[in-house]
């Protein structure tokens, strides 16, 4: 990103450059992703040929009890509460400007363009869940609403809304879901903790994305930050992930 060179002004006054402060905080969120792609290269400096997956510190057991039970809200019904090992058999839709998920048996059955949402109470609706939100915060004329109607109740959800509403800034571009880690962990019909790979052009990096049912649907956990894209880090190897892409 080329520099700016800043006009010279008068001193500015507290006021004015707390104001400033929170301007620039809310534009972080928008631009996590295009943040990652900028700082690639600098992360594959440090060569971590054998890289651990763990949860991250906003994982369900963390959070708290998720709310009532694996019955069927507006979803499809519950289907073997086993991890995927392989990948899914699913159609694919663009959300946003990301290829994301689509299935009969696991969901979304609605919002499909803007905020996809009614799935399985299973793994892989579950799975296809955490992949909708990544593809529908790609979007920032819907970025918002993902939020508003996707994530968790709790502090990184008010915290994402408050960003948000004051600026949700452009479309973020050139990231495609490349495959997901065997599950870092699942509690059947409460939550879920799903390691995905992103491309980026030719480069590789990995999410982690914690999910819980909540109001009879699965929801997206996120960070007390408010920013999904903070535990985004380098993925030298696919090794050990399940491909599964659909662009």
């Amino acid at each position: 990103m080329p520099d700016t060179k800043a006009p010279e002004v008068a001193q500015p006054s507290e006021e004015s450059s707390r104001r400033s402060r929170h301007s620039q905080t809310a534009l972080v969120l928008s631009a996590a992703l295009v943040v990652v792609l900028a700082v690639l290269a600098v992360w594959l400096i440090v060569d971590d040929p054998d890289p651990v997956v763990s949860p991250p510190p906003n994982s369900p057991s963390a959070a708290g009890p998720a709310s009532s039970g694996p019955a069927t809200g507006c979803g499809p019904a519950a289907g073997d509460q086993t991890p995927p090992a392989s990948p899914p058999s699913n159609g694919w839709h663009l959300v946003g400007t990301m290829a994301a998920p689509v299935s009969t048996s696991a969901g979304p059955l609605k919002d499909l363009d803007s905020a996809p949402r009614c799935y399985a109470p299973d793994p892989q609706g579950a799975l296809f869940a955490a992949a909708n939100f990544l593809a529908g915060f790609s979007s920032g004329e819907h970025r918002l609403q993902v939020v508003d109607q996707l994530a968790a109740d709790g502090p990184g959800r008010d915290a994402a809304l408050e960003q948000l509403q004051a600026d949700a800034g452009p479309d973020t571009r050139g990231v495609q879901i490349a495959g997901f880690s065997p599950f870092l962990a699942y509690q059947p019909g409460e939550s879920a903790t799903i390691d995905f790979a992103l491309r980026t052009g030719a480069d590789v990096v990995h999410l982690s994305v914690a999910v819980l049912w909540q109001n009879g649907d699965w929801h997206i956990l996120l960070p007390v930050t408010g920013h999904p894209f903070d535990q985004v880090g380098p993925l030298p190897s696919m090794a050990g992930y399940i491909p599964w892409a659909g662009a």
